[in-house]
């Protein structure tokens, strides 16, 4: 079989650099040009965003039926570098040497993408507001607009969590049982609020979820927001369908402001209230419970007020995935609490230490509910700093847990905060952790981390409904990853991860009508693209 080798033409005006900016005026964005800033103990670097400079991701073009357009970030150059791949026929046959060889079976396709995102939180929020103006705009322009991550995704947290400044919720009026205190706070108006509705100006569509750390502590047996703590009362009885009011009179506060809700989960992470030292805001349910809780009240509820399945899609669980399968089995077994669930959300946190085969166990027992990962951060757990400003690492652990969810049917994949401060917070509990974006407010600037541009190889290209492409892989190393799929833009879209410390030949069949092999540096991300051809189907 001929091989096509291919080599990178650098388009001038879409180069990346990884040094200091020169001649940049006040009002300038430089597509792909990284101003570069190095943190001491990181194996790489942040790009800075302020008034003086300000790189963009790129408007996506359209892309000619011959060409092979292939973006590139690495831990030691590149951040989302973009080139045009040229071939030529070579005689050697494409295995030989390679690393990696990837097939794709361009016949079998899987899920269709829900979105990418990240969430709203006061966090976020907080922090974005310490800019001024102009950069706030940035900002929002960097995950929603069409030169940034192109997020179609937003997670709204129903009252505070921990990420949040204060401890508090939306009714703190002891034994309001006719929750006519229910309200609003300046953070659902100033943090979340302002910024979902800058968000909606770059994509109006964006489907927005909301998700519940803990109801007001005097609904609780403990009292409080955090700790070991469940709904007074059992499922079915007066604390669980207050429960239920308390959530539509957000849902419905939030529709008064313009603000309409694709999703709901049924709380965040069940069962960290159930653990009695739980630092954060939690409310505990066992999966008997959680089934019993859609069914009786949750389920009736929603839809009685005008939320039903036509109008809002819910989600159960919301938690890390060793609880999986206990939950799910529980809750969509033979019991009518089933009828009322879509999908089930799932959390990044152990994924690494329990790995993946519950997820895809999982998809394969309920294929007609999606599955979508709604929550990741690195800095979490012991991780030690909070904050690592330039780490590589944590871009490859988050390109690596998108590519295995995706492989396994996942529909999309939302991040944690999208912007931080210097020490990782605020957090009322102190629980500080990292995240794509931090704020300088000092400086009035921002750094964009090696996360955001990991999580752009994926969000730029994979639109809502784009399609998984089956394929197999043979590699004589671990460290390389690849995911397949197929946009509405009529694009073929392969993301490649080199985790390895050396370069990496990987060859790729089924992509073009002869297979390429391509040389990933060490520890980099490439995302290439290509017209969709037919004829290639055609021909198999």
């Amino acid at each position: 079989m001929m091989m096509i080798l291919l080599f990178p033409l650098f388009l001038s005006l879409l180069t990346i650099g990884h040094g200091e900016a020169t001649g940049a005026t006040d009002d300038s964005e430089h597509v792909h040009d990284c101003r570069a800033k190095k943190f001491a103990g990181q194996d790489s670097f942040v790009c800075v965003c302020n008034h003086r400079h300000c790189d963009t991701l790129g408007k996506l073009q359209h892309i000619g039926g011959d060409e092979i357009i292939s973006f590139e970030s690495d831990r030691d150059k590149y951040r989302f570098h973009k080139s045009v791949l040229q071939s030529q026929n070579h005689d050697q046959h494409p295995v030989d040497g390679s690393d990696a060889v990837i097939t794709i079976e361009r016949e079998r396709r899987d899920q269709r993408i829900l979105g990418f995102g990240g969430a709203f939180t006061d966090a976020t929020g907080f922090n974005v507001r310490k800019l001024d103006e102009k950069m706030q705009k940035r900002f929002v322009r960097d995950y929603f607009g069409e030169k940034g991550l192109e997020y179609t995704m937003g997670r709204v947290h129903i009252g505070g969590c921990d990420f949040s400044y204060r401890n508090y919720t939306l009714d703190d009026h002891p034994n309001d049982f006719e929750l006519k205190h229910f309200n609003l706070t300046h953070e659902d108006l100033d943090y979340k609020i302002h910024f979902i509705e800058q968000a909606q100006k770059f994509y109006p569509n964006i489907k927005l979820f909301a998700s519940l750390w803990s109801p007001p502590a005097w609904m609780k047996t403990n009292g409080k927001l955090n700790h070991l703590g469940i709904l007074k009362g059992e499922p079915g009885e007066f604390y669980y369908k207050l429960y239920v009011k308390y959530i539509i009179k957000f849902l419905d506060a939030y529709k008064s402001k313009g603000i309409k809700f694709w999703g709901l989960t049924t709380g965040n992470e069940p069962s960290a209230g159930l653990k009695p030292k739980y630092a954060f805001n939690a409310l505990g349910l066992s999966p008997d419970m959680m089934r019993e809780f859609v069914k009786l009240d949750l389920g009736p509820g929603l839809k009685k007020a005008g939320y039903g399945r036509d109008k809002l899609k819910l989600m159960m669980l919301d938690d890390n995935t060793n609880m999986l399968e206990y939950y799910a089995g529980t809750v969509l077994d033979g019991g009518l609490a089933e009828k009322y669930i879509d999908g089930i959300a799932i959390h990044w946190y152990l994924n690494r230490k329990f790995g993946y085969d519950s997820i895809q166990r999982t998809r394969d027992r309920y294929p007609k509910k999606f599955m979508l990962s709604t929550e990741a951060c690195e800095g979490a757990f012991y991780d030690s700093p909070k904050v690592a400003l330039g780490n590589w690492t944590r871009a490859e652990t988050y390109a690596t847990d998108i590519i295995e969810d995706l492989n396994r049917g996942v529909v999309g994949w939302v991040d944690w905060n999208m912007a931080l401060d210097l020490q990782g917070g605020p957090n009322w509990v102190k629980n500080f952790v990292d995240s794509p974006i931090i704020v300088d407010k000092t400086q009035n600037e921002y750094y964009r981390q090696p996360m955001f541009y990991a999580l752009a190889h994926f969000t730029k290209f994979l639109p809502p409904e784009s399609i998984r492409i089956e394929h197999k892989m043979h590699a004589k190393h671990s460290g390389i990853r690849a995911t397949v799929f197929k946009s509405p833009r009529n694009t073929f879209v392969i993301i490649i991860l080199n985790s390895r410390d050396h370069h990496s030949k990987v060859t790729i069949k089924g992509f073009r009508h002869q297979s390429m092999t391509i040389e990933m540096k060490p520890h980099s991300i490439r995302t290439l693209i290509t017209k969709f051809n037919p004829k290639i189907d055609a021909k198999r």
